[in-house]
């Protein structure tokens, strides 16, 4: 379970993708909603009030935790697509800061209603979130997104590489009585 939490290298299938997104949506609307009644408990003697430290700190982790798992989430399902997320995630948070400078800059590029935001910024989210959901996984080939062997989780199965390989057979009682050497048990070992 906390490979899935915390598993910036593992995949997540299509379907997969879409329930843990609703699940997450949910997940995130129920603590924003703990919040707000936390925030409104503070508040409800009607006189000026200043939030205190305690409702700071759950805003800022509950960004933070949101924050933390969308981008777990789509690191996942990128690199079932077989791309890199440690290229394509970056790449996107600069085309999303750029546009958003943009917008900041040129406030007659920005999207109407949106001030952090053009329509070309808007364009790419939009293809992105479309490729992110129904483009076809890779499949389980490490090699396709640059992943050695020796980090494959053991959930995925063989390569037809590795499959290839044959398996060692131990050695019977009757050719180790025929190299002279004297061994212990079926083991092997020596003594």
């Amino acid at each position: 379970m906390l490979g899935f939490i915390f598993g910036f290298n593992a995949r997540l299938g299509r379907l997969a993708y879409f329930l843990s997104c609703i699940a997450f949506g949910v997940g995130v609307t129920v603590l924003a909603i703990l919040v707000v009644v936390g925030l409104s408990r503070d508040g409800a003697s009607g006189a000026a009030h200043r939030p205190g430290m305690g409702i700071v700190i759950a805003i800022i982790a509950l960004v933070i935790l949101a924050v933390w798992l969308a981008n777990c989430l789509v690191s996942m399902r990128v690199r079932d697509m077989g791309w890199n997320p440690a290229i394509v995630l970056p790449a996107l948070w600069a085309i999303i800061a750029v546009d958003a400078y943009i917008a900041v800059l040129v406030p007659d590029w920005a999207l109407p209603g949106a001030r952090y935001g053009t329509v070309f910024g808007a364009a790419i989210n939009f293809v992105f979130n479309l490729a992110v959901m129904f483009w076809p996984g890779a499949g389980y080939d490490a090699s396709a997104v640059g992943i050695p062997d020796t980090f494959r989780r053991r959930s995925e199965p063989a390569t037809l590489a590795s499959a290839a390989k044959p398996v060692p057979q131990p050695a019977t009682v009757a050719q180790q009585a025929a190299s002279g050497r004297k061994t212990f048990g079926r083991l092997g070992q020596q003594h």
